[in-house]
């Protein structure tokens, strides 16, 4: 069986993968079109999924956070059982 290849058109939609440059860059690499277009699909999802359960009557609530380990902001540390 010969190996999977996607159309030449595709090809201009990928981003080219070379890791130790785009992840010391990050920031820079986040701003890229392929990248820019990956989060407004996101957001775009989150969008909708949002829209829906608000027409359904959902609430949207925001809990605290217990975390076992030490956070950014300086809290203290505390066993959790």
């Amino acid at each position: 069986m010969p190996p999977l290849s996607c159309p030449s058109s595709w090809k201009t939609l990928v981003a080219p993968w070379t890791p130790s440059p785009r992840l010391d860059n990050r920031v820079l690499d986040l701003r890229t079109p392929v990248n820019q277009a990956i989060f407004r699909v996101q957001s775009q999802v989150c969008s909708l999924f949002q829209q829906y359960l608000d027409q359904h009557r959902f609430i949207e609530i925001h809990t605290p956070k217990i975390q076992g380990a030490a956070t950014e902001s300086g809290a203290r540390v505390f066993k959790l059982a």
